[in-house]
């Protein structure tokens, strides 16, 4: 009437159910505020084996160390798995993300290098990447090659076709090994052999080489 409102049954329906949706927003920014302030959960990690293990495994440990209320799953494995299928929320690779969907970020820059025991270097002693297509090479499964372009120091382009695969692996860690025990060449991350080449285990064939810059 003009002197006094009432609502319908309708209207007092919609009134409480508008209630509950400004209740329940309000608890959803709530949620969200409070995992802003502090890392909370489980954060499911993915790496190559040995990337992961060698560096994103000591980083993960710190991180849970700073925060007690946060879980890590870590999924470790050189194979590329799908981000979604495993519902992996962040992973640290070797070189260029295939999937343009993926936000990725630039860590840094590394060089893919050619090594090999001090043994094997000696006894083929090479000049130049063609000095190596007769020689007995390591491969990784998931990236074969029959034929790698090098550039050399001075940027020039050479190519040298792998003839002889002395060993074909599926993890980075057999090829060291196998590198180690002077089974043949391979084609390596820095990075990822940088300390057997400071203890001379290993040593850097054609200083100067590379393979590819890879991120």
């Amino acid at each position: 009437t003009t002197r006094q409102r009432r609502l319908t049954q309708v209207g007092a329906e919609v009134y409480a159910t508008a209630e509950r949706m400004v209740a329940l927003s309000a608890s959803v920014a709530s949620l969200i505020e409070s995992q802003h302030d502090r890392p909370v959960g489980t954060l499911r990690v993915g790496a190559q084996t040995d990337l992961g293990t060698r560096f994103v495994t000591p980083v993960l440990a710190e991180l849970c160390r700073e925060h007690p209320e946060l879980n890590v799953d870590v999924f470790y494995d050189d194979r590329r798995a799908d981000l979604i299928e495993h519902s992996i929320e962040v992973t640290v690779r070797l070189g260029v993300p295939k999937d343009s969907r993926l936000i990725a970020q630039k860590i840094a820059d590394d060089e893919e290098i050619i090594v090999a025991s001090p043994t094997l270097q000696g006894a083929w002693s090479p000049t130049k990447p063609s000095d190596l297509r007769d020689a007995p090479w390591l491969e990784h499964r998931e990236v074969p090659s029959k034929r790698v372009v090098f550039r050399g120091p001075n940027g020039a382009r050479s190519e040298v076709s792998i003839g002889r695969q002395r060993a074909v692996v599926s993890t980075v860690s057999a090829a060291i090994d196998l590198a180690l025990a002077g089974l043949g060449f391979v084609i390596l991350p820095e990075i990822l052999v940088k300390s057997l080449l400071r203890q001379g285990a290993l040593v850097r064939v054609l200083p100067g080489s590379r393979r590819r810059t890879v991120g």
